[in-house]
């Protein structure tokens, strides 16, 4: 297995969460999210494609809507200087 190495995950990632951040304030919006289990797809020595099940709670204080929403994403990790470091997450809904 040879994980693809996406350097532009990071700036991806900081893009999306501007948005989300200025939403989350305007709406009042509070979440949560816990990994409720996970399970390997494929692992070597370094790298390493992880299938994990996410619970999302979500509530909004101006429209007090309360939500949870059962997720899956496959987490594609490396190994940088003996920490496992995140490349890539591919959400499955």
């Amino acid at each position: 297995m040879r994980l693809p190495r996406r350097p532009q995950f990071s700036k991806e990632y900081a893009k999306a969460m501007e948005q989300v951040r200025a939403n989350t304030a305007k709406n009042k919006i509070s979440q949560e999210a816990t990994a409720v289990s996970s399970a390997i797809i494929s692992a070597t020595q370094d790298e390493a494609q992880v299938l994990v099940f996410v619970n999302q709670e979500t509530s909004s204080e101006r429209t007090k809507a309360e939500q949870v929403v059962r997720n899956r994403s496959v987490v594609d990790l490396v190994r940088e200087d003996g920490a496992w470091a995140i490349v890539g997450v591919d959400a499955l809904g």
